[in-house]
């Protein structure tokens, strides 16, 4: 009877995780770490450039915006008939900065935008 009554004996390492599995699970843990970090290295990145978070790229196209809109508005409260030298002057000033907010507007609306280090 007292065969029956005592419970089998355990190992002494009874529900500890085996060492080759704790290998592998390392093992495991490492290859996505560098898995992730390969996907955060951009393959296209130009040397000396990085990728832009997109974050500050939409942040960025924002200020743009707002930008544009300015100037639009100055542009609409200048007199219909330019007549003097400095009103020529302001309004193609005015025409380029447009210009290049519209330049920059197409580049930041690109997935992808690389900046320099």
């Amino acid at each position: 009877m007292g065969s029956r009554d005592t419970p089998p004996a355990k190992p002494k390492d009874f529900g500890k995780v085996p060492k080759y599995l704790r290998e592998r699970q390392a093992e495991l843990a490492q290859e996505e770490d560098m898995a992730r970090q390969l996907a955060d290295i951009d393959m296209d990145c130009p040397e000396g450039m990085r990728l832009l978070p997109e974050a500050e790229r939409v942040e960025t196209l924002k200020i743009l915006e707002q930008n544009k809109e300015k100037v639009t508005a100055e542009i609409g409260q200048m007199p219909f008939v330019i007549d003097s030298l400095g009103l020529r002057k302001r309004q193609q000033a005015l025409e380029a900065k447009m210009k290049d907010i519209d330049e920059a507007v197409k580049i930041f609306s690109r997935r992808k935008v690389y900046v320099d280090m």
